[in-house]
């Protein structure tokens, strides 16, 4: 019995100071009583281990730009008491609540004594930063406190970049910057853009606070997903208060919000703890923009006008490859306002960087194109317990009519562990048609000493026009093949967990696009809801064009536009010259005819002919300025 006693002694004491041990309490002798909060700190903060490896971010770090990190601070400690602590947060005129407890501490003192060098470089960044913050805060009537949020994030580093791809000085992920409108491309991130992603990340601390109604979750919400959050709540019974559901949310979540209110306090209060502001070398106000609508590298610009090509990446970050693509809208190039006269005055030189126009030699490269069939194949469903047969019709996206015609039911009344027969449909590849490919931006007016390459695709080289050898000919016309671009349309049937912007993700389509083909007035979408998804495919067809009188030159001329698959092109040629005999033959000016297609552009219509001259398509076809409609067949110059 004596054993019994002290063995249970001995297990209480070990409880008593494990508790002790994970227990913090604030006492303090004033009216603000006493503040227990059973809270562990983590040995690994990962909020502190994201602050700590963007504060050596080899882009925040430039000395350039920011001054550098402030490391001499002497150490400084006003003495505040933690009621005096809790009572100054009471003071902020904040609308977010400011709660002071142990975990709120940690923060208070990591910002305010361990790193105050971080803090400092921190004060200055605001300079450059807040101003627009708080205009897109006061625009939506939002709590200007918010401002302090990509301090936590980022540590005002448009570049930064998380462990599961959050992006930006707002770290926003992939799907969420799609949902938010954002532009992502292979050239452009604005994730990225200081201003756009401010833009977005308040819209989307917006709609959050709208989901939950109270700040800390809505901010909890912004770091975890709402689905953590909602999780939490559940978890939690169903209250809705972020330190009644924290132990619920992920690691770096539960320190989120009071890592948040630690550096608002940090911020707010960084005088009286005498940490100055480490005020950068870069001056917003001394910043202008351009537009560019040419597709140019940064390098370009900067060996033309003298600008370092590192303070262009820094002014302009949403810039993945530091190469501006073409685009009808044009991008807005930052520059520092010194720059901006020495930019327009050589303008034309930057918008034809030759960098983007290089030659290449004639690659002609047999490769193998699959040839799809459909298969129907019949698999069989055993039923489970609740399942319906609409249910399943759903599942598979068949027709219930035929379901039951398949299995020969007279009802839908279906039995647990009943066996029915679906038929479905799936694209198999049966065989290999060869295709040419050919890539150059030059054309060859020598005739060739071998052969004309043969090819599957059947395009006769001696009746493409400028290949003619005799020196007259008569009007008369010839066959060609070509592959023709078909808009389709497919229909989506919306599965469980999906969403609208996961489905534009899938067919490579923007949210808007698919909204508008369904007239979708929201984003809310069903299971099982039919989708029409426009998309274009490749068509196969056999033309016959006219070929009008060659001139007395004898010429061969092998057009190095022809790809496999092409837009429909007939290659023309003798039609009035453009008047400059010095730069063009007295044969007249080859050219091409191209219908313009949806999403296509002058831009990169110039591109698939060989980087033709944007100036020349709009001169050979009378055009005012670069806008084209889809329909429209443009004559473009390929010599």
């Amino acid at each position: 019995m004596t054993k019994r006693i002290l063995i249970i002694y001995i297990l209480f004491c070990c409880y008593v100071f494990t508790i002790k041990a994970n227990t913090e309490t604030v006492k303090d002798s004033t009216a603000y009583g006493q503040l227990t909060i059973t809270s562990p700190f983590p040995r690994v903060d990962p909020i502190l281990v994201h602050l700590d490896s963007l504060t050596h971010d080899a882009f925040s770090s430039k000395n350039e730009y920011f001054g550098g990190l402030t490391t001499n601070i002497p150490a400084y400690d006003p003495g505040y008491s933690d009621a005096v602590i809790k009572k100054k947060l009471e003071q902020i005129p904040a609308v977010f609540p400011m709660t002071y407890n142990s975990d709120v501490k940690t923060y208070v003192n990591y910002f305010t004594q361990v790193k105050r060098g971080y803090t400092s470089r921190m004060l200055g960044l605001c300079e450059i930063y807040f101003p627009m913050f708080e205009e897109y805060l006061d625009n939506k009537k939002l709590p200007t406190e918010l401002k302090y949020l990509p301090i936590i994030e980022s540590a005002f580093n448009p570049k930064a970049q998380s462990r599961v791809g959050a992006t930006g000085m707002w770290q926003i992920m992939y799907k969420t910057g799609r949902m938010l409108g954002l532009n992502m491309n292979s050239y452009i991130d604005e994730r990225m853009d200081p201003r756009r992603s401010t833009e977005a990340g308040i819209n989307y601390l917006e709609q959050l606070y709208k989901i939950y109604g109270d700040w800390q979750l809505a901010l909890a919400a912004y770091n975890a997903g709402p689905g953590n959050v909602n999780k939490a709540i559940a978890n939690a019974g169903g209250v809705k208060n972020f330190w009644a559901i924290k132990r619920f949310l992920p690691q770096e979540t539960q320190n989120y919000v009071p890592s948040f209110i630690g550096m608002v306090y940090a911020m707010t209060y960084a005088q009286e703890y005498k940490i100055p502001a480490t005020k950068p070398l870069f001056n917003p106000n001394m910043i202008d923009t351009v537009m560019i609508n040419e597709k140019v590298s940064l390098q370009h610009i900067s060996n033309t006008i003298g600008i370092d090509k590192e303070e262009l990446s820094f002014l302009n970050p949403s810039l993945k490859l530091g190469i501006i693509p073409p685009s009808a809208e044009g991008f807005a190039l930052r520059l520092p306002i010194g720059y901006i006269a020495r930019f327009e005055t050589n303008r034309t030189t930057i918008n034809n960087d030759p960098s983007m126009f290089l030659p290449e030699p004639i690659v002609v490269e047999e490769v193998s194109e699959p040839v799809w069939t459909t298969v129907t194949k019949t698999i069989t469903h055993v039923v489970r317990s609740g399942e319906s047969l609409s249910g399943i019709a759903q599942k598979y996206a068949v027709n219930l009519t035929d379901l039951k015609k398949w299995n020969h039911l007279k009802s839908s009344s279906l039995q647990k562990g009943q066996k029915l027969s679906i038929k479905t449909t799936e694209k198999q590849k049966v065989a290999s048609a060869p295709k040419v490919t050919y890539t150059s931006p030059t054309v060859t007016t020598t005739p060739p000493t071998t052969k004309p390459v043969s090819t599957s695709v059947n395009i006769n080289t001696a009746s493409i026009p400028g290949t003619f050898n005799s020196t007259t000919s008569t009007p008369t016309t010839k066959t060609i093949e070509v592959w023709e671009t078909v808009p389709t349309t497919k229909y989506h049937i919306v599965k469980s967990g999906e969403n609208l912007s996961t489905i534009a993700d899938k067919y490579n389509v923007s949210l808007s696009q698919i909204k508008s083909w369904n007239k979708l007035s929201s984003t809310k979408i069903m299971k099982g809801q039919k989708l029409a998804i426009k998309t274009t495919t490749q068509k196969k067809v056999t033309k016959i064009v006219p070929i009008t009188s060659a001139s007395s030159t004898s010429k061969q001329v092998i057009p190095s536009n022809i790809n496999t698959p092409i837009n429909v092109r007939e290659i023309e040629n003798n039609i009035p010259t453009i008047s400059s005999s010095e730069s063009l033959p007295n044969t007249g000016v080859k050219y091409a005819l191209h219908t313009v297609l949806p999403g296509e552009t002058i831009y990169t219509i110039a591109k698939q002919y060989n980087d033709a001259s944007v100036d020349g398509i709009k001169q050979f076809n009378n055009m005012n300025s670069t806008e084209v409609k889809v329909g429209t067949t443009l004559r473009i110059p390929i010599q």
